[in-house]
């Protein structure tokens, strides 16, 4: 980086992998949505705990996030106020059944409280951030171990499944 800090390199997680924390098998955990939001919606993590059903439109496939004002108290608002980007048909066949009129997608309130960094910053790198560590209990239920990835590698790992797809770099990110 031009300012001095060393690039970060992300790992990313294997498709066996992948297909292991979002199947079947682990529906009934607490992470599972949010793990499905996150790979299936290539979006930072705390922004997929913080979409909300009235936020999907079924009929364009599409799923936008908007500033709200948990988002911002969160300390993870955007700096445009909202984005949009394709519903992946994938991830409209695991919403739809459990589909509301409004609300919030990941409806957990405690799993939503580990979206937010501001107790993150607050402690700086003293620890992990909750969520981080909160994800990582799930990859183990999964029996995955995940050394130094994060829920962030979700991300990384969602991307670079669409960019290898074929998937032009401005619809994945």
């Amino acid at each position: 980086f031009r300012d001095g800090r060393d690039k970060v390199i992300r790992l990313c997680f294997t498709v066996e992998e992948i297909k292991t924390m979002v199947s079947d098998e682990m529906r009934d955990h607490p992470f599972w949505l949010p793990t499905c939001l996150a790979v299936y919606n290539p979006r930072r993590t705390a922004e997929a705990l913080f979409l909300r059903w009235e936020w999907i439109n079924w009929d364009a496939m599409s799923i936008k996030l908007v500033n709200s004002p948990e988002m911002i108290a969160a300390k993870i608002g955007l700096k445009s106020g909202e984005t949009s980007w394709p519903l992946e048909p994938e991830l409209a066949d695991i919403l739809r059944p459990m589909a509301k009129p409004h609300g919030w997608i990941v409806a957990n309130d405690r799993i939503r409280k580990y979206g937010s960094w501001s107790r993150a910053w607050e402690h700086k790198a003293k620890s992990k951030p909750t969520h981080t560590r909160a994800f990582s209990r799930y990859f183990e239920a999964c029996g995955i171990t995940a050394g130094e990835r994060t829920a962030y590698c979700l991300r990384h790992t969602g991307i670079t499944i669409r960019l290898a797809m074929g998937i032009a770099d401005n619809m994945v990110a």
